[in-house]
């Protein structure tokens, strides 16, 4: 009981790798008893589209309208029709033959000057001529101009925290909560290994946490990217990098020998003049005490 309208977002490239080139697709609905007819689409820079046709219905008409998206809307959303020019009479032109002919100029573009703004032509029912025959009757052509308002959306930014060196085997906690939108918009959060160590099981408590966590059980170097969304766009990558390291211990060399004592020896210890003249007087001293015993 209506005529619709269905249009389509493509990617030739999706063909080879998915084999479904399908971006998104939506219709535009006129609702029972309507009709959409003729109609022509066109996209700009910023892939906002504007998709021009002829309506009419019961109660209207066939009129001049359009309708149309911007690159931020929800996937297949559309706008409501808008009405460039109404009808102004009914019509029935059917040239002899018995087919009531209509079409020919539907046409929508991007203006060249900017690559944003949009201009579309459609047909309308015109008034017919003053005195002429029911078959008289006219079609008109209108134009408009249509320039996209609407908030330009800023890509957030991702901020993954500052490098870490840990202790193997400890729980580390990562840190998103620098990451900002410009835009006010409230962010959601994607962590991902990008690498870590040959054999490491480490994984994350919740990727999708502003503060995930994951336990470096390897030695070595774990890269870690972080995404964020603001509701309709990703950010960039942001990454950090953790390297995790067994604890050193500091031991002391000693030395000794028939039960007796040791010595810590420091190779870099200062030499004293003062300290050798009272050890070479210390050993003297021994020397003559043996000797005057035996």
């Amino acid at each position: 009981d209506r005529t619709a309208i269905f249009w389509y977002q493509v990617d030739p490239a999706l063909l080879n790798l998915t084999g479904r080139p399908i971006v998104q697709s939506g219709v535009i609905d006129p609702g029972a008893g309507g009709h959409l007819f003729f109609p022509s689409i066109a996209v700009n820079k910023d892939n906002d589209a504007v998709i021009g046709f002829s309506r009419s219905d019961a109660d209207r008409y066939a009129e001049a309208a359009f309708a149309s998206r911007s690159a931020n809307n929800t996937a297949g959303a559309i706008s409501q029709i808008t009405v460039l020019k109404p009808g102004e009479a009914s019509y029935s032109k059917g040239f002899g033959n018995g087919d009531i002919r209509w079409g020919d100029y539907s046409s929508t573009v991007v203006d060249p000057e900017d690559n944003t703004t949009f201009w579309t032509i459609q047909e309308y029912a015109a008034t017919p001529a003053p005195g002429g025959t029911p078959n008289d009757d006219r079609w008109g052509t209108w134009w408009g101009q249509i320039t996209p308002s609407y908030t330009v959306n800023t890509p957030p930014v991702a901020d993954a925290g500052s490098d870490q060196n840990v202790q193997t085997g400890s729980v580390v906690t990562l840190d998103g909560s620098a990451s900002y939108d410009i835009d006010g918009n409230p962010l959601t959060y994607q962590w991902s290994f990008t690498s870590k160590p040959a054999g490491s099981s480490a994984a994350l408590t919740d990727p999708t946490a502003v503060k995930p966590a994951f336990t470096a059980d390897i030695n070595g170097s774990y890269i870690l990217s972080l995404v964020v969304n603001d509701g309709t766009v990703n950010s960039a990558a942001d990454s950090v990098t953790i390297t995790a390291a067994t604890a050193s211990n500091s031991q002391s060399s000693s030395g000794g020998g028939g039960g007796g004592g040791g010595c810590t020896i420091n190779p870099d210890a200062e030499f004293d003049p003062a300290l050798l003249l009272l050890m070479l007087f210390a050993i003297l001293g021994l020397y003559a005490h043996k000797k005057r015993k035996i």
